[in-house]
C-alpha cells in the first residue's frame, strides 16, 4: 500500500525534513506515526498524497509511483484514499449531508447512489441525526466525525488520518480511534499521525516514531509496549479523581496528660493576668472621676478613650457579679 525507499526531503530554505527514511505499510495494517512538532509527520504525510515530492527516494502508493506520476493522475492517486484533516476543513455553506456528499458528486455518482452511501456513513459515524445541519451547528467531535464520514463515502481501500484528534476531547478522541479501528478491522488501511501518546496506548497496534527526520523506532503489534491492559473510562475516571490525601501519622505511645497540664497552666495564667488588667481598670476609673470634675470638658480623642475604659469598667463589673 505505502512504500518509502532511501527517501529524503529537503524544502527550499534548507530545511531537511526527512533524512533516507525506509518504511512500508501492507494492505489491511492500522499505523500510528508518532513524534515531537518538527519531527517530520506532515513531511511524511505530503509525500504520500503528492503535496510534496522527495529530494531523494522513491514512494509508492497503492500502486502509484510518485516520483514519476504525470500531474493529470494525482487527482485519480488521491482517490484511493481518504483523508481526515485535522481542522476538519468542511464547507461552511453546506450542510453535513452536502459536505459528505461532496466527493462522490466531483467524480459524477448518480443522486440515488448519493444518498444511498452518505446515510450509510453518516449512520456509521452517529451523525444521521445531523444531516440537515451546519459545520458551525456542530461540535468539534461532531465535526471531526462529519470529516471521517466525507474520508469514507467513496469506499476507498486507505484513511490517512492526520492528526484528527488534535481539536476534540479527550473521550471523543477515544471514540473517534475506536472508529478507525473498527474501519480497520473491516480491511481498511488506516494511517493516523497523532502526538497523543496516552491515547496510543490504548490500542495494540504498529507504531512508527520519527524523530529528526528519520525512523527512530518501527514496532510491529505483537512486540509492541503500549497495551489495552487499562480501558479508556478507566484511564479518564483515575485521571479525574484527586490524589488521596496522606493519612495523618499516629504516634502510639504518645501521653496527652502532659499536653492537658500545659493547657490548663496556660488557662490559670490568662485568668489571672485578666484580673489584674481589671484591678487596674478600676483604680483608673476612680482617678478619672475626679478629673472629670475638674476637667467637664474633653477633647474628642480623651472622651473616646474615657467611653472606653467605662465600657471596659462595665464589662469587668459585669463578670465579677
Amino acid at each position: 500500500m505505502i512504500e518509502f525507499v532511501n527517501v529524503s526531503k529537503t524544502y527550499d530554505n534548507g530545511t531537511k525534513a526527512l533524512n533516507n527514511v525506509n518504511l512500508k505499510i501492507d494492505e489491511g495494517e492500522f499505523v500510528f506515526v508518532v513524534g515531537a512538532s518538527g519531527a517530520g509527520k506532515s513531511t511524511f504525510l505530503k509525500l504520500i498524497m503528492r503535496e510534496e515530492s522527495t529530494t531523494e527516494g522513491k514512494v509508492i502508493v497503492n500502486g502509484y509511483d510518485l516520483t514519476k506520476i504525470k500531474k493529470k493522475d494525482i487527482p485519480y492517486m488521491r482517490r484511493t484514499m481518504g483523508i481526515v484533516f485535522q481542522d476538519f476543513r468542511l464547507i461552511p455553506k453546506m450542510t453535513v449531508y452536502d459536505n459528505v456528499a461532496f466527493p462522490m458528486r466531483i467524480i459524477g455518482c448518480g443522486e440515488k447512489k448519493i444518498r444511498k452511501r452518505v446515510n450509510f456513513v453518516l449512520h456509521l459515524v452517529n451523525l444521521q441525526h445531523k444531516a440537515d445541519c451546519y459545520p458551525n451547528e456542530l461540535s468539534g467531535g461532531e465535526r471531526q466525525r462529519v470529516g471521517l464520514a466525507r474520508a469514507l463515502v467513496n469506499n476507498p481501500p486507505m484513511i490517512i488520518a492526520d492528526e484528527p484528534t488534535g481539536n476534540i476531547d479527550p473521550e471523543m478522541s477515544y471514540e473517534l480511534t475506536e472508529l478507525l479501528n473498527q474501519i480497520n478491522q473491516n480491511g481498511t488501511t488506516v494511517v493516523m499521525v497523532t502526538h497523543e501518546h496516552e491515547l496510543v496506548r490504548q490500542f495494540n497496534k504498529r507504531v512508527v516514531v520519527i524523530k529528526d527526520g528519520t525512523i527512530q523506532s518501527d514496532t510491529d503489534s505483537s512486540a509492541c509496549e503500549y497495551t489495552e491492559e487499562k480501558n479508556y473510562e478507566e484511564i479518564a475516571a483515575a485521571k479525574a479523581e484527586p490524589e488521596p490525601e496522606p493519612e495523618p501519622e499516629i504516634i502510639d505511645d504518645f501521653d496527652t496528660s502532659e499536653v492537658f497540664a500545659d493547657i490548663s497552666s496556660r488557662v490559670d495564667a490568662i485568668n489571672t493576668s485578666i484580673t489584674e488588667c481589671a484591678e487596674t481598670i478600676s483604680e483608673s476609673a476612680v482617678e478619672r472621676a475626679d478629673v472629670d470634675d475638674d476637667f467637664p470638658t474633653l477633647s474628642d480623642d480623651a472622651q473616646a478613650l474615657k467611653e472606653k475604659f467605662e465600657a471596659i469598667l462595665g464589662a469587668t463589673d459585669g463578670t465579677e457579679e
